[in-house]
């Protein structure tokens, strides 16, 4: 998805690195919240988190349950001076699943 966006929407992709650099060198409490395609689905409560490069994550997730991490990020100091990438876990195919569930279970993280 990454090098779908810096290929044709270049100049919106280097804004939202320049963005993430001012909002990283800030002395505040902040979390960058990363995520693909927002759909109009409603609340399910079934948030995938992750990291770019890491754990799997899938390629949509609802304006609800979006709205309901980022709230429960004022609380949360989990990720806290992170930036997680967030989906919904129906957006994830059965493959990648698998995968994710053979990388956690091996340890390798």
């Amino acid at each position: 998805m990454v090098t779908l966006v810096k290929t044709f929407m270049y100049a919106a992709y280097e804004d939202i690195v320049e963005v993430a650099k001012v909002v990283r060198a800030l002395d505040l409490e902040w979390t960058i919240v990363r995520l693909a395609l927002l759909n109009n689905e409603p609340k399910s409560g079934k948030v995938r988190v992750g990291y770019v490069g890491t754990v799997l994550v899938g390629t949509q997730i609802s304006r609800a349950d979006l709205a309901e991490f980022m709230l429960n990020q004022i609380e949360d100091k989990k990720y806290l001076r992170k930036a997680p990438a967030i989906s919904n876990y129906s957006t994830l195919s059965h493959v990648t699943k698998r995968v994710d569930n053979h990388i956690t279970n091996s340890n390798i993280l």
